[in-house]
C-alpha cells in the first residue's frame, strides 16, 4: 500500500501559509518589517481579486457545474491565477534571504511552539505504515518544502512540494516540469512518486487541488463534517463521500473522516 498526503489542513489541523509568511517577515530587521507586511497585504488583496474574477466569468457557474469533468476544468483553469500570484509573492521580496534552512528552523519553532498542529491519529498512522513497509509520500501546493520537513521533523517522510530561492522567488519541485499549484499539478506529482508500483494507493486531502488524487483510486477527505467544502464540492459533480466509518457498506471510493484516528478504527486500511 502507499499512503500519500496532502499537508495543509490534512496533516495540520488548518493552513499554514499564514505561519509561514509570518516567519519570513519576522525574520528580516525591524525596520524592513512593516514594508514587507505592506508588500503581503497587496498579494493577498490583489489575489482575491483574481480570484473572484475567475470564479464570476468562469462556465459554467458553480451551480451548473455538476460532472468532474468540469469542476476539474474549473479548476486546471486556476493555474493562471496561481501563478501570477506566484510571481507576485516573489517580487514582494517577503523570503529574500532566506535560506532553506531559515524556513525549516522556522517549521521547527512553529510545531514546537504549538502554533502548527498536527491531526490526531497522523503519527499512528505513520508508524503502522512502518510497520508494514508501506511507502508514504507528501504531496503539497505549499510554498516551501523546508518549512514542511521543519514542522514535520520527527518524521521521514519524502516531500514533493514548491521551494524559494534566496532572491525570493518560489520555485517548482525537481521532480516537475512546473510549480505545484493546482489539482492536476498535484496530480501530475501523485503519477510520479506513484510510478513503477502496483501497490494500492490511498490519498488523504482536504481542498479541492487534492480532488483528482483523491478521485485517482481510493481517497479519504478530511473535513470537519459532511457539509464542509469539499465533500460538498464532490457530491455537487456526483461523487458520493460516506464517512469512512460506512465505506465499506457504501462500496466507496473516496469517503471522509475528522481524522487519522477514524482512519484507523474503521479498518479502511486492512481491506
Amino acid at each position: 500500500m502507499h499512503l500519500v498526503f496532502d499537508f495543509d489542513g490534512t496533516i495540520t489541523q488548518k493552513d499554514t501559509i499564514s505561519e509561514l509568511v509570518a516567519s519570513a517577515v519576522n525574520k528580516p530587521p525591524t525596520s524592513r518589517q512593516h514594508g514587507l507586511q505592506t508588500a503581503w497585504g497587496r498579494v493577498v488583496e490583489d489575489y482575491l481579486a483574481d480570484y473572484k474574477q475567475y470564479t464570476a466569468n468562469h462556465r459554467p457557474s458553480e451551480a451548473e457545474r455538476t460532472s468532474v469533468a468540469q469542476e476539474v476544468r474549473f479548476l486546471a483553469g486556476m493555474k493562471r491565477v496561481e501563478e501570477a500570484s506566484l510571481d507576485r509573492v516573489g517580487r514582494s521580496g517577503v523570503f529574500a534571504g532566506l535560506k532553506p534552512d531559515d524556513l525549516y528552523q522556522a517549521g521547527v519553532d512553529a510545531a514546537e511552539a504549538g502554533r502548527v498542529e498536527i491531526r490526531d491519529g497522523f503519527r499512528e498512522i505513520v508508524e503502522l505504515a512502518g510497520q508494514r513497509g508501506w511507502q508514504t509520500d507528501i504531496i503539497s501546493v505549499n510554498w516551501s518544502s523546508a518549512f514542511i520537513r521543519g514542522v514535520l521533523h520527527p518524521y521521514s517522510i519524502p516531500i514533493t512540494a514548491n521551494g524559494t530561492s534566496t532572491d525570493g522567488h518560489i520555485h517548482g519541485p525537481e521532480s516537475l516540469d512546473s510549480r505545484l499549484t493546482t489539482s492536476t499539478d498535484k496530480l501530475k506529482a501523485l503519477n510520479h512518486v506513484a510510478a513503477g508500483t502496483q501497490d494500492r494507493v490511498v490519498y488523504f486531502g482536504d481542498s479541492t487541488t487534492d480532488m483528482e488524487c483523491l478521485l485517482h483510486q481510493d481517497g479519504v477527505v478530511i473535513a470537519a463534517d459532511e457539509e464542509s467544502s469539499l465533500p460538498q464540492t464532490l457530491r455537487r459533480v456526483g461523487v458520493e463521500v460516506p464517512h469512512v466509518g460506512k465505506r465499506r457498506d457504501a462500496r466507496a471510493n473516496v469517503c471522509w473522516a475528522r481524522d487519522f484516528g477514524e482512519v484507523l478504527a474503521s479498518e479502511t486500511l486492512e481491506e
